[in-house]
């Protein structure tokens, strides 16, 4: 008996420690390994489809991945080059022909000015407080940080494929053994079926919130975003575009952080039908399509709270990068289910049993 219960912790440690290794290893592949479980979620119906025309799984499968790297990975590489071009080109013309700050800064504060001074506001403490804020300094600088990010982003160009080739080797054996690899898991954890089923479930609700809804909003957000400066001559349209799009999957946030200081800039600047024209087409254009297609498309795939959803989306940003928007929700979403089944399994069985 007692060599028996020395070979089980014998046994656990070394799973423990051995365990702990191949997390390590595993650790810089996690996001990427997320993203092919999620991909595989969203193109499963697609790799069933062609399983019943082809009649061989493994042709199927490889057929969806080359489906994917076409309609996803392609794509997002052709944008974040396009965009970091433009940013480059962008901060060195603002470099090489300065735009009149002064001029507009100046504009601006004395329309502030006025403002405040019709509710009788002091007119000098408006100004003296208008002064300390350099409005050219802070763009420049954001114009900077965009264009070293994206720049930055593209040139690691033999990460960025060689972590596509990843998710796609693993999106081509969740194809085939994915459902074998979920039963294998549950299998061999302690919680019940039940319990495994709630986790489960929450985590393919988000998925198909963040896939249905987050994306498909912020593409179709950022390309009438980009339209949208492009027409009226804005610089850079492409850029905006995609930053506008990245903005829209943030909850509380939006478009708006980009495309209303422009318009004001527009107005300010003696553009007044250019900055109208982008004020209305902000307003009831691009600020309506969240309103408009979020119901139809999410509905009732997540009840999680706006406020964890964003904090979830800027700490998996932080974490994981620009997947992150999809990852960090998703992890919040299985930390409350877990909190859920917490509560259900052990505190509630405590209050019931006190008297």
């Amino acid at each position: 008996m007692f060599r028996q219960n020395i070979s089980r912790y014998f046994l656990i440690a070394l799973i423990i420690l051995i365990g702990i290794a191949v997390f390590k290893m595993f650790l810089p592949f996690m996001a990427t390994l997320l993203m092919a479980f999620i991909f595989w979620q969203l193109f499963n119906p697609v790799f069933d489809y062609l399983g019943k025309i082809t009649r061989h799984p493994k042709t199927s499968a490889l057929i969806t991945c080359f489906l994917v790297a076409i309609i996803i990975v392609l794509p997002f590489f052709i944008i974040g080059g396009i965009a970091a071009k433009e940013a480059s080109e962008l901060y060195k013309s603002m470099v090489k022909e300065p735009v009149p700050f002064f001029e507009i800064q100046k504009s601006l504060q004395n329309s502030l000015s006025s403002y405040f001074q019709s509710f009788g506001i002091d007119q000098s403490k408006v100004e003296n407080s208008l002064n300390q804020i350099d409005f050219s300094e802070g763009l420049k600088k954001a114009t900077s940080l965009a264009a070293n990010f994206l720049t930055g982003a593209y040139q690691k160009i033999s990460e960025f494929i060689f972590l596509a080739f990843v998710m796609l080797f693993a999106l081509y054996y969740l194809f085939l053994d994915g459902n074998r690899f979920i039963r294998s898991l549950f299998q061999i954890s302690p919680l019940s079926s039940k319990d495994e089923k709630i986790i489960l479930n929450r985590f393919l609700s988000m998925n198909r919130a963040t896939i249905k809804g987050t994306i498909i909003i912020g593409i179709v957000q950022g390309l009438l975003g980009g339209l949208s400066f492009w027409a009226l001559g804005i610089g850079a349209p492409f850029l905006w575009g995609v930053i506008m799009g990245i903005f829209s999957v943030l909850p509380l946030i939006g478009p708006v952080i980009i495309w209303l200081p422009v318009a004001i800039w527009l107005i300010v600047s003696g553009f007044w039908i250019k900055g109208l024209v982008l004020l209305f087409f902000g307003s009831f254009i691009i600020g309506s399509v969240d309103n408009f297609l979020r119901p139809k498309l999410i509905g009732s795939d997540t009840a999680l709270h706006p406020l964890w959803i964003l904090i979830g989306t800027f700490g998996g940003i932080l974490e994981f990068g620009i997947m992150g928007f999809v990852i960090g929700p998703l992890l919040v979403t299985i930390f409350f289910a877990l909190l859920e089944i917490f509560e259900k399994k052990y505190l509630s069985n405590n209050q019931n049993a006190q008297p």
